[in-house]
């Protein structure tokens, strides 16, 4: 009979996994700087889209209208501090936010994105 416990961690090493796995299935646009020009180009429609500023994640988000919550981060006084972003077009974007912040999670030892951090 299998412990519990290794069941468990069986359970967490797979699911660590699928996530891993996840932001790189993902058809991700290229990095562009985070400029209302470079925002005025995305599709309005759903997706997930992640912004970094020096290398760093600064936020992960998800909408129905990427475009029109894009222009919103641009004034987000710690989103607005982003050099560039990405974003993938793709249903069910909140269920996918979830899933790339259990990732970023679990590579940063439990902590969210900077401005995330005090924005459960």
């Amino acid at each position: 009979m299998i412990e519990p416990a290794i069941l468990k961690k069986n359970k967490v090493q797979s699911k660590v996994m699928n996530n891993e796995r996840t932001e790189a299935s993902l058809d991700w646009s290229p990095w562009l700087d985070f400029d209302r020009d470079n925002i005025a180009t995305i599709a309005e429609s759903e997706g997930v889209y992640k912004m970094h500023a020096g290398m760093k994640i600064l936020f992960i988000g998800s909408s129905q209208n990427l475009r029109e919550s894009m222009l919103v981060c641009l004034s987000d006084p710690c989103i607005s501090k982003a050099k560039r972003f990405s974003y993938a077009l793709i249903g069910s974007a909140d269920r996918m936010k979830e899933q790339l912040l259990d990732e970023y999670r679990n590579k940063h030892k439990g902590k969210l994105p900077t401005c995330m951090e005090n924005k459960s």
